[in-house]
C-alpha cells in the first residue's frame, strides 16, 4: 500500500495508501511480495506515513535490541 517516498521535516517517509486513524500506528507496511518496507507511524494532515524499514533497522542496532 505504499505510494513512495515523501520528504517531511528533512527526512524520508513512506506514504501509505491506506485508511489510517490515530491509534493505529505500529503496524508493518509490506510491498506486493510481502516484504516489510516500513512501520506505520503517524497521520500528517491527510497522509499516512511510515518509517522506512532501513531506518527501523538502524535504530534497533543502535539501541542494542536483540530478538
Amino acid at each position: 500500500h505504499a505510494l513512495g517516498p515523501v520528504v517531511r521535516g528533512g527526512r524520508a517517509w513512506i506514504q501509505a495508501d491506506l485508511r489510517h486513524a490515530p491509534g493505529n500506528s505500529g503496524g508493518p507496511i509490506a510491498d506486493a511480495a510481502g516484504r516489510v518496507v516500513g512501520v506505520s507511524t503517524m497521520v500528517m494532515n491527510t497522509l499516512a506515513l511510515a518509517v522506512p524499514i532501513a531506518d527501523v533497522q538502524t535504530f534497533v542496532r543502535a539501541a542494542g535490541i536483540t530478538a
